[in-house]
């Protein structure tokens, strides 16, 4: 049976539940929408929904208006840095240290991330904010490594000892770990600073957020040796993965290169409809998408487990590629 696709603009997030209801009444069997929050938790304060829907964004966790109908699909980041919370605990670690922008993005990632670390039993030793604006970002890595208490001691022994004696500066040494979370720009600047404050033997983790989904191995070096985890599709030139985008890469403009993340939710959007009954009674079973590997969990939410890569030579590869 040849499916049918009907598109509603649902640009305007007051017109979802007239829109929801036209779509009823056109036949729909399922609906995939709305994007925004706020569309979605006018749709979720229904006393029900007629038939399945795909929605994607997620309401708040502690949300009690969720539907027998409803499941939601999304790219969170909070649940990438859970994810980094998850990884890093696997990979032996306890100790972290956490550098994040200021303002509410980098705040919501401190706290998923926070929340989910100590929960495990890890321990959070430092935490700063940047400034994403800027270039310099010495004194927030400063007070992260305690580069500046190194040079206090130093004051004070040459004070007491009224002369001139040789100094090296010295970061903390009790850091496992430094969770960054960043866009390109700032990552292609943070990690070349976190060398030359002698941290360049400290494991860096990340969200995807720090890689552009378009390789550029000559920008992307400065990043070398830093660790993320990524949906499969974005990663397909550099790993085993080829999916659909090989297929769909010339229909792609320059402009939309940036939206790469989101053809792939649209893609898993789609084909996933299928597998969500399997996926509801079955919650070990998972579908292997473009967003990544999907599950349901019991309030059907779709959560994605990404694919860990590395940065080596400004390309991201997979931890079993060479000696990484």
């Amino acid at each position: 049976m040849q499916q049918q696709v009907r598109i509603y603009d649902a640009a305007d997030d007051t017109r979802v539940t007239e829109l929801y209801n036209q779509a009823v009444q056109d036949g729909a069997e399922f609906i995939v929408g709305p994007l925004s929050k706020d569309a979605l938790q006018m749709l979720s304060d229904r006393e029900e929904l007629d038939i399945p829907t795909l929605a994607l964004n997620y309401l708040p966790t502690e949300n009690e208006n969720l539907r027998a109908n409803l499941y939601q699909f999304g790219l969170l980041p909070e649940e990438e840095a859970r994810q980094v919370a998850e990884r890093t605990w696997l990979d032996g670690h306890v100790n972290a240290a956490v550098l994040v922008p200021s303002g509410p993005w980098g705040e919501r990632i401190y706290e998923a991330f926070k929340q989910r670390w100590e929960l495990m039993g890890g321990k959070i030793v430092e935490q700063q904010s940047y400034d994403a604006t800027r270039s310099d970002f010495s004194q927030p890595i400063k007070m992260l490594l305690d580069i500046d208490k190194s040079k206090q001691r130093y004051r004070r022994v040459a004070t007491t000892l009224k002369r001139n004696i040789k100094f090296t500066e010295r970061r903390r040494q009790d850091i496992d770990f430094i969770f960054l979370a960043a866009y390109p720009r700032q990552a292609r600047l943070i990690r070349p600073q976190l060398k030359f404050y002698h941290a360049s033997d400290v494991p860096v983790y990340a969200t995807s957020h720090v890689f552009t989904g378009v390789l550029n191995q000559e920008r992307d070096r400065d990043m070398d040796g830093m660790m993320f985890g990524d949906m499969p599709w974005v990663l397909a030139e550099s790993t085993a993965h080829r999916g659909m985008r090989p297929e769909l890469e010339n229909h792609v403009t320059d402009a939309g290169n940036a939206l790469q993340r989101l053809y792939a939710l649209g893609i898993d959007a789609f084909n996933i409809i299928g597998a969500l009954n399997t996926l509801r009674n079955y919650p070990y079973e998972r579908f292997d998408g473009e967003t990544g590997s999907l599950s349901l969990d019991n309030q059907l939410r779709v959560r994605r487990q990404l694919t860990w890569v590395k940065f080596r030579s400004g390309r991201p590869v997979t931890f079993d590629q060479g000696n990484l």
